[in-house]
């Protein structure tokens, strides 16, 4: 979740910007980054509101961990 975090600072973007954008409270977005399981309706919203690239949304969300 790091290059998450490194895209919205990039976009000037809080995690509480984020949460609000998703519609839910900043708390259970801080469990989604620490657990990186969001939902691929919550990955578009994102793509919109931060903005996201297909690369970004591939490299952060659906790499394989080494």
């Amino acid at each position: 979740m790091q290059m998450l975090r490194a895209c919205m600072k990039y976009h000037n973007r809080t995690q509480e910007d984020v949460s609000r954008a998703l519609g839910m409270v900043r708390s259970t977005f801080y469990l989604h980054m620490k657990d990186g399981d969001f939902t691929i309706s919550q990955i578009h919203k994102m793509m919109e509101y931060i903005p996201l690239t297909m690369d970004d949304v591939s490299r952060i969300f659906f790499a394989t961990k080494k």
